[in-house]
């Protein structure tokens, strides 16, 4: 193969005979930020000459989606196609083409969060590694500042309960002492409560703006039952609706419920999400092991629940100073003795 060789501007590139064509040699240029990456590259598209596989990112992207659409829920593969249209710039490219410089420039320009740039990197090696898993790209994605999220407090989570109609209140409860997402509460039919728990069967997901009820929760994990007190479970039982289900509600409605309720009690405006933030959060504190924590809040492995869902509540780090302080005072008594 071709040794690459260095242009004017810093990048490489690699010619690659790829036959004759009216007598005459014929090459294609592959040029790349690197060397290495350049004469790898060259390789690969000598490769796909000789098998005949090198698809245009469009077609590659297409065919992925299609292989993943019995496995995935509907909102992950919705997901993928908004990532898609934002690789508009990438659609008629050989695969063999692309290079980490083409891929940097279009990240550059992406105006977005750096989750949702993160996210759509994310699909975008998905489907290269599906058709080629060796090939790497060196990309520099937007560093993600930290998020700054904040978690009911206990007295808060009682005022909800409290304050909130029958239907509402219990729904606060199954999230704040259940660990329940929004999809969750609303799919509840009354076979899913026994005496001392209910088990999770269904949920309510978005397709195409509007909510489905899907037979399954939306990962393995998601399958589990929660014990719960036997005065909740009795609210619970006796909630009716028309159709079977427990709880009128659907997922933006429960959503828009809990919010006009944090504004009617001039409370900060948490999302009804918020409330799973805090049952991660109570546990934690009450030194509940995390793969307990795990286990009955639906999380498939303990570093997302760690990542996201373990924040400080601001009268528990009250406690904590005031241990620290304790601790401190107990041992330098002497020194800062008043006497």
């Amino acid at each position: 193969m071709a040794k690459a060789t260095k242009l004017p501007s810093g990048s490489w590139r690699v010619k690659v005979y790829m036959g004759k064509k009216d007598g005459k040699n014929v090459y294609a240029s592959v040029t790349a930020a690197t060397k290495k990456e350049a004469e790898y590259k060259a390789a690969r598209l000598s490769l796909t000459k000789r098998h005949g596989e090198d698809p245009s990112f469009l077609n590659a992207a297409e065919r992925y989606i299609d292989a993943k659409s019995k496995t995935l829920s509907p909102n992950t593969l919705r997901g993928f196609n908004v990532c898609l249209k934002r690789l508009e710039d990438l659609y008629n490219v050989r695969l063999s083409r692309i290079s980490t410089e083409m891929v940097q420039r279009i990240i550059n320009r992406m105006d977005l969060s750096p989750k949702t740039i993160k996210n759509t990197y994310g699909f975008f090696t998905a489907v290269i590694e599906m058709f080629d898993p060796d090939l790497k790209y060196h990309v520099t994605l937007p560093e993600r500042l930290p998020k700054q999220s904040r978690t009911p407090t206990d007295d808060e989570v009682v005022t909800l309960v409290n304050e909130a109609n029958e239907e509402l209140s219990v729904a606060i409860q199954l999230a704040a002492y259940g660990s329940l997402r929004s999809g969750e509460v609303c799919a509840l039919f009354p076979d899913c409560v026994f005496d001392d728990h209910i088990t999770i069967k269904r949920v309510y997901v978005k397709l195409d703006k509007e909510w489905i009820l899907k037979d399954s929760p939306k990962t393995k994990a998601g399958y589990r039952d929660i014990p719960l007190p036997g005065p909740v479970i009795a609210r619970i039982r006796a909630l009716k609706t028309k159709d079977g289900q427990l709880f009128h509600y659907r997922p933006q409605s429960l959503y828009d419920a809990f919010r006009r309720l944090t504004r009617r009690l001039d409370m900060y405006p948490y999302r009804f999400h918020d409330l799973r933030h805090y049952f991660a959060t109570m546990c934690h504190a009450k030194n509940i092991p995390d793969k307990y924590i795990a286990k009955l809040g639906g999380w498939e492995d303990i570093g997302t629940l760690q990542r996201i869902y373990q924040h400080t509540m601001p009268e528990k780090m009250d406690d904590v100073i005031d241990i620290l302080n304790s601790s401190f005072m107990e041992k330098y008594s002497t020194k800062y003795s008043t006497n």
